[in-house]
């Protein structure tokens, strides 16, 4: 049974993370509940709901789940054919297991001119897409836009004072204070 407290400040519901789903594959999901281990169960942990993307939930115990905070991949989760996450040439791009062998994993990749199989480190792979910011986004579409005139993304978040802007700025109460107080000693 699931708890009926209300989820703290720093809790878990709403994490992404990676469960077993149909056929033994890790898919992603979302944290929707949380469910306590009884007192007199000691050996047993906390056991976690997950929502998969499809709408189907299942529970699981946090062995099973992959995620920050859980466990992380090992080449004795990865079975051939699962779906992983990995960069390659600088981008992120999808693909499928071919064969694990020791610490390397061959990842089959669908590129322009058919199939492309690379080899990569069990800490390379990840099972689920990477979030990135959409600042990232933009600039990972239009390279060339900060070079172009647009705003770089590597320039502060600080907005600067246009010269037209400059003149209009009021200033705070301490600085409007001494100056009132210096003209009124001047005259």
């Amino acid at each position: 049974m699931f708890s009926g407290r209300r989820p703290g400040k720093r809790s878990i519901v709403g994490t992404r993370v990676c469960a077993p789903h149909a056929g033994g594959f890790y898919w992603p999901g979302v944290i929707s509940a949380i469910q306590a281990a009884a007192p007199w169960e000691l050996a047993a942990g906390d056991r976690y709901a997950v929502e998969f993307e499809d709408g189907s939930k299942r529970t699981f115990d946090a062995d099973d789940i992959v995620a920050a905070g859980f466990q992380s991949v090992t080449r004795d989760r990865l079975r051939s054919g699962q779906t992983v996450f990995i960069t390659h040439n600088g981008r992120e791009v999808e693909g499928s297991v071919e064969s694990i062998a020791g610490d390397e994993v061959a990842v089959a990749l669908a590129d322009n001119n058919g199939r492309l199989v690379v080899t990569v480190k069990v800490d390379e792979i990840r099972l689920m897409k990477s979030r990135r910011s959409a600042r990232l986004s933009e600039s990972q579409q239009d390279p060339m836009g900060a070079l172009s005139g647009g705003d770089s993304p590597f320039e502060s978040s600080y907005k600067r004072l246009r010269p037209t802007e400059a003149a209009s700025v009021s200033h705070s109460w301490p600085y409007n204070r001494w100056y009132a107080i210096q003209d009124a000693i001047l005259t």
